[in-house]
């Protein structure tokens, strides 16, 4: 059975060798030159256990929980091997208190506890090992004076993996199945779903078109996916424009949030630091189904590096700077960091308002799941940390169509 699955980031990658793992013929087909070198790579890393979602209903902290507690397991199981994820991972985060949080510390505690509560109502169901370590707690409920800060400060055993390390670790299992065919810098502009098979339709780079047929289709783009399925997901979606600064090793020494609303984070992670101030990094905030053209222009202006022009050169130095010095003032970096190497990537969620309104949508991430469309499958996955689960859950709809069509 041949199984084209569109979209080489990190759902898509899991999904191939799935897929591959199953015996099928696979063929990963992007539009980036290279695999998992967009917005997987580009984030912070954190595998969620719900915190930062105080604000989102308790189906948005259930599916965090059920993909963040077999985040590591599956990934172990899509590469065939176990993974060091003490070498992989960040300091457990600190969730500091902002003096304009969204929400007081004594709301946040209680929050805190009642998703406590949950982890351990689901204990039974899904066991304790998260990300290589057992964990009893999800954050400590009572607050205390972050040494840096002088804030309320809440510890919780949330942690993020490194991003360009687990990417690398997967490209690298990608390329040692023989079953996974890869098709680069194909931009994918239609998915055909007919009775017998699925027809995939892509551009080359050189502007040439072409197509092939698949028994079926997994689609696993990021901003376009309601594009190529435009019954996959009620109304449009959020888009993001946001940016970080990776800083040299040992720049920061902790794990650390600033809770609860439009602030940013700190991550040490073992060869560089991540550090965003979403003041500053966010760039864009569109709703719609897919990004603007002036959106993907923003994006490029972070990344492009060779034959930029001075003026290109500075806007990203200066924007690196601001945030840098936003949370230097917050005693989070020390002054002797001045640069950093700007990156960035789109954030996808739910509806037009951003993140510092309480009634904002971007709260929630309870729609997760498997749109099933004759032989067209799409995933609805909004973060890293669901993205294994979301690639099992997409399996499973193949292996119950197949077994439907074998019984018919």
């Amino acid at each position: 059975m041949r199984v084209a699955v569109v979209g080489g980031g990190l759902l898509g990658s899991v999904v191939a060798l799935f897929a591959a793992a199953r015996g099928w013929d696979v063929e990963l087909i992007d539009a980036r030159s290279s695999l998992l070198s967009g917005a997987s790579c580009t984030n912070e890393g954190k595998v969620h256990l719900g915190p930062i979602f105080a604000l989102g209903d308790s189906a948005t902290q259930e599916v965090m929980l059920r993909g963040a507690l077999s985040f590591g397991p599956l990934l172990e199981d899509a590469t065939g091997s176990a993974i060091d994820w003490g070498a992989m991972c960040s300091p457990a985060f600190d969730y500091i208190v902002m003096p304009s949080s969204l929400l007081e510390a004594s709301e946040l505690a209680v929050r805190y506890s009642s998703m406590n509560a949950r982890f351990d109502s689901l204990y039974g169901e899904l066991g304790c090992r998260y990300l290589g370590r057992n964990i009893d707690f999800l954050v400590d409920p009572e607050p205390r004076e972050d040494p840096s800060t002088g804030l309320g400060m809440f510890a919780s055993t949330e942690r993020a993996v490194d991003p360009v390390a687990l990417c690398a670790l997967l490209t690298a299992q990608i390329a040692a199945t023989p079953r996974i065919a890869t098709r680069l810098s194909r931009r994918v502009h239609s998915l055909e779903n007919g009775r017998s098979g699925v027809d995939v339709s892509w551009q080359g780079s050189d502007g040439g078109q072409d197509s092939d047929r698949y028994d079926f289709a997994v689609n696993c783009t990021w901003e376009s996916q309601l594009t190529l399925s435009p019954d996959a997901g009620p109304g449009g979606r959020n888009f993001r424009v946001k940016t970080a600064v990776r800083l040299p090793r040992g720049a920061g020494e902790r794990a650390v949030t600033l809770a609860q609303g439009p602030f940013g984070d700190v991550v040490s992670h073992h060869d560089y630091t991540y550090v965003s101030w979403y003041p500053d990094a966010r760039l864009t905030n569109e709703f719609g189904a897919a990004p603007s053209a002036d959106a993907f222009r923003l994006l490029n202006r972070v990344s492009a590096r060779d034959g930029d022009d001075a003026e290109a050169v500075g806007w990203r130095a200066d924007l690196a700077r601001r945030q840098i010095a936003a949370l230097q003032r917050l005693r989070l970096l020390p002054d002797s960091v001045d640069r950093g190497e700007l990156i960035g990537g789109i954030i996808v969620g739910h509806g037009p308002r951003d993140i510092d309104q309480l009634e904002s949508q971007l709260h929630n991430r309870a729609e997760f799941g498997t749109h099933v469309a004759g032989r067209l499958i799409t995933p609805r996955n909004f973060k890293l940390t669901t993205a294994p689960l979301a690639a099992l859950r997409a399996i499973d709809a193949i292996d119950t169509a197949v077994a439907g069509t074998v019984l018919a």
